[in-house]
């Protein structure tokens, strides 16, 4: 059975616009509604951006996008919407709130008839990080022109051969445009064709900071002016005088309209845009090259950017790039253009596809512009090559740093051949095409990376196309959308890795170093989580892997925290994936238990930087008094909960005085010490963080108690706090004598095991002889813990007093009782009771739920209050790193 392709050309002329931005949000348009569909990876929560007020007017009269395009920080998004009749389109900015579905219209405007956005791209972006073959981290030159005085800025080139600039000023509230030709205005003929761009792109070359580089593929189009004026009507009874021959008479213009050469054109334009930024901004455009194509289709132009090799020593041969030159101090990469056609051989035979590779050669600059890059198309040097099988369906670069000066190319290639059969049954689907690694310039298949095969269900192969994608911001998954306009359900596919690092050592490095490139580049992590949740990675290669990220990072010299990503990625993986994939109960039990004792250690870091905030000198800010009163329940019921398992799990075998070794100790007690909920009291940042909870708690219950009684809301804070701290279970003064005789212990235990211990969310066994001692210490002396409190609680007397009904009033009516529910919600951040009616955000890495108003970003830190300015360190991110989602949002879309 074989792909069909009638319309393949046309197909990907209407492209599906895929972006897959750095929170892990792939976004699409909606297959048939004017609406941008984002798409989380990897929960599956899905959201619709809002629409303009002119979209909303009148939805039918527009299409869904042709053009998105998302900022890579994630805070910006464009979109063009064409209009069905042809008229004028629609382009809209969206500005994003702290979570990742809460997106504002900020700019909506109309493009003129025949003038519609082709392609957009960011400028000013942050430097990226790329990975090299040695598995180690280079951070990559700035791309493009560099805008002090704006935000992001967005580059448009339109159908009218124009291109756009929406500048974002830092001092403005409003968006300034600026526009103008690509080419200069030609004198033609009005009953000439006139030229319309269908596909463009744009390139920000590296530490090329003043210019920009423009590829564009038109046809032509008959003139909108034209008008064919028809002869007038032969009247018998015209009496007139005739006109002689040699008179001198004007005579509407007869001559034929050129129709053999309209069509898309067989040329690609290149020109150069240069940036001044004065006072003003202003453009110049420079056409560099005309590249004459052959007669087949182009289906897509795409600009290829490699970073210029990093030096050992600052000298480099001159013959060895010639391709490269320098920019004052600063060396440029190579830049190519790869254009992708298809010939269909007359249809006789199947369509193969032919990528060519156009270098760029940075040629000395005019005398007007004495630090500006100009490009020269190398045309004689192109390289090309024809895929005899398939249809190269995408095309994007890999930033990794070889030791060659080569560069890496991902190509999507979809299969024209017939579809393999199924061996097995257990074989439920059908390779379609396969992802191969191409060597830059020559455009072979790199020996040293696998291909991989893109599948698909057996009852869709051959009826949609799975023509468009996206690569993830790690280069680990491929998002393939089909070009059938009922489907907008995108899937996924794994992208190639070196041949020599799969399935060996070497694979963990690499993931690893992955791991540390997103931490430093604060990229979601979620597409390497879902190789780290695969069923065939163990547990203990998760460990090996997070441990060598972790060290990785250490050694970076970047300013972040690895060891904060590290626990992020144990509730992420732990949690979410590996309870998934578990059968065995007791599996899912541990791993349930690994993913909370991470996420408590985030709680226990919360609840310290809490007390932080609010303490002014010796004294804490009494307008935030009920605030850490929440935050102080949730300690003191945590501790009470820790207490509660080290008496139940520790059975302890004797007093570690008399044993005759430690080794004794770790053999008898070690069943009971490999507990995940242990790791808080033996990872030494993890407990001194509990230990100055606990002095905070003790100091704010004598600071309170101190006052003297007031008024009602004054009494009534020192009684909650008081009789939480003296009627609990815990006797907190004698537990933080214990712990902090025991916490220099652990300075005598090798960092590395602490490491592992953290990598494996549960002790280390070279922490047992340690815990043995704190926990014969904690449950063995007297008066630390009042073990009838802490197993029987109130509540849990009246608790099914709470759901008996009172006579005839109904099954609804329950007792009133003083004592709260065992199973209470509380906000993941404030720790405070959640509220049933108030706005609720939901951590899609945790689950974690959060009513902190995030709508209240206006005021100037200056006047937030002390617990206000606190909040709003957890606005766009969860405790545990996760991003925000509002829990209201639909998480199923349906076609409208």
């Amino acid at each position: 059975m074989e792909i069909k392709l009638v319309g393949l050309v046309s197909s990907v002329r209407e492209t599906s616009p895929i972006q897959w931005s750095t929170s892990s949000v792939i976004y699409t348009a909606h297959p048939t509604s004017p609406l941008v569909v984002g798409h989380h990876f990897s929960s599956s929560k899905q959201f619709i951006l809002p629409s303009s007020s002119n979209i909303i007017a009148s939805p039918n009269l527009f299409d869904p996008p042709s053009v998105i395009s998302v900022c890579q920080t994630d805070d910006w998004l464009f979109a063009y919407f064409p209009r069905k009749d042809g008229g004028e389109g629609i382009g809209c900015i969206w500005d994003r709130g702290p979570q990742i579905d809460s997106w504002n219209v900020k700019e909506c405007w109309y493009f003129e008839k025949a003038a519609g956005a082709v392609t957009a791209i960011w400028l000013d972006q942050p430097r990226q990080w790329a990975l090299s073959s040695m598995n180690t981290l280079s951070r990559l030159p700035p791309t493009g022109p560099n805008f002090f005085i704006s935000r992001p800025v967005l580059v448009l080139i339109t159908q009218d051969m124009q291109i756009h600039i929406h500048l974002f000023r830092n001092y403005e509230s409003t968006i300034r445009s600026v526009k103008r030709s690509l080419f200069s205005q030609e004198h033609s003929d009005h009953r000439q064709s006139t030229r319309q761009c269908i596909s463009a792109s744009i390139s920000a070359g590296y530490n090329e900071v003043s210019s920009i580089v423009v590829a564009t593929h038109c046809r032509r189009m008959p003139p909108l002016s034209t008008k064919i004026i028809p002869p007038a009507p032969l009247n018998f009874m015209d009496q007139s005088i005739p006109i002689p021959v040699n008179a001198q008479v004007d005579i509407p213009d007869q001559r034929p309209i050129d129709w053999e050469s309209w069509g898309e054109e067989a040329t690609i334009d290149v020109v150069d845009i240069i940036f001044r930024l004065d006072n003003s901004l202003m453009m110049v455009a420079h056409t560099t090259s005309t590249i004459e194509c052959r007669n087949n289709q182009i289906t897509d132009i795409r600009f290829v950017s490699l970073p210029p090799q990093p030096q050992s020593s600052g000298k480099r041969e001159l013959n060895q790039s010639p391709s490269i030159r320098r920019a004052g101090n600063n060396e440029l990469g190579k830049m190519f253009l790869a254009v992708t056609s298809l010939d269909f051989h007359e249809y006789s035979t199947p369509p193969t596809s032919e990528v060519t590779l156009y270098p760029l050669n940075p040629v000395n600059p005019k005398a007007d512009f004495p630090n500006i890059v100009f490009h020269s198309v190398m045309i004689p040097q192109a390289t090309s090559r024809v895929f005899d099988s398939g249809v190269v369906a995408h095309l994007e670069s890999y930033p990794y740093i070889t030791q060659s000066s080569t560069g890496l190319l991902n190509a999507y290639i979809i299969n024209t051949g017939p579809s393999p059969v199924k061996t097995s049954e257990r074989n439920k689907t059908n390779t379609i095409g396969s992802i191969r690694v191409l060597n830059v310039p020559d455009l072979t298949d790199n020996a040293d990376w696998q291909s991989v095969p893109v599948k698909c269900n057996p009852e869709l192969t051959g009826r949609t196309l799975p023509l468009f994608g996206c690569i993830s911001p790690n280069n680990r998954l491929i998002c393939i959308l089909s070009s059938s306009s009922g489907v907008s359900q995108p899937s996924l596919s794994r992208l190639p890795v070196p041949i020599a690092i799969d399935h060996s050592d070497l694979w963990k490095s690499y993931i690893a170093a992955q791991l540390t490139k997103a931490g430093i580049s604060n990229i979601s992590v979620c597409d390497l989580a879902h190789t780290l949740t695969d069923p065939r990675v163990s547990v203990n290669d998760v460990s090996d892997i997070l441990l060598e990220s972790l060290r990785l990072g250490q050694k970076t010299g970047v300013s972040y925290n690895p060891i904060y990503d590290l626990l992020g990625i144990c509730v992420e993986v732990y949690r979410r994936q590996r309870t998934k994939h578990s059968k065995d109960e007791s599996d899912k039990s541990m791993y349930k238990q690994k993913s909370e004792v991470a996420h408590d250690i985030f709680s226990i870091l919360t609840c310290w930087s809490a007390f932080q905030q609010c303490l002014d000198g010796e004294a804490y800010d009494l307008d935030a008094v009920w605030h850490l009163i929440a935050t102080s329940t949730w300690i003191v019921n945590y501790t009470e909960k820790l207490m509660t398992t080290c008496v139940l799990s520790f059975e302890f075998v004797g007093d570690p005085k008399h044993a005759e070794s430690e080794a004794a100790i770790v053999e008898k007690a070690s069943p009971c010490l490999n507990t995940p909920a242990f790791l808080l009291l033996c990872y030494p940042s993890a407990i001194t963080a509990l230990v100055k909870c606990l002095k905070h708690l003790k100091t704010f219950r004598n600071y309170l108690g101190s006052f003297p009684a007031g008024g009602d809301a004054a009494h009534m804070a020192q009684t909650v706090l008081v009789d939480l701290i003296d009627c609990s279970g815990v006797d907190f003064g004698a537990l933080l004598t214990i712990f902090e005789e025991c916490l220099p212990l652990l300075s005598s235990i090798d960092a590395t095991e602490h490491q592992r211990g953290l990598t494996l969310c549960q002790p280390s066994p070279s922490t047992y002889p340690y815990l043995c001692k704190l926990l014969h210490k904690v449950t063995q002396t007297s008066g630390v813990l009042n073990r009838s409190a802490l197993l029987l609680k109130a509540s849990d007397m009246v608790d099914g007093i709470m759901r008996l009904s009172l006579g005839d009033s109904g099954p609804q009516t329950v007792l009133a009782s003083p004592f709260k529910q065992k199973d209470e919600e509380r906000d993941v951040v404030t720790k405070g009771v959640l509220t049933k009616n108030g706005p609720r955000d939901i951590c899609l890495r945790c689950g974690g739920k959060t009513c902190i108003d995030k709508k209240n970003t206006t005021s100037a830190p200056s006047a937030l209050q002390r617990w206000d300015f606190w909040e709003r360190k957890w606005f766009s991110k969860c405790i545990c790193g996760g991003v925000w989602m509002r829990t209201n949002t639909a998480t199923m879309l349906q076609p409208a």
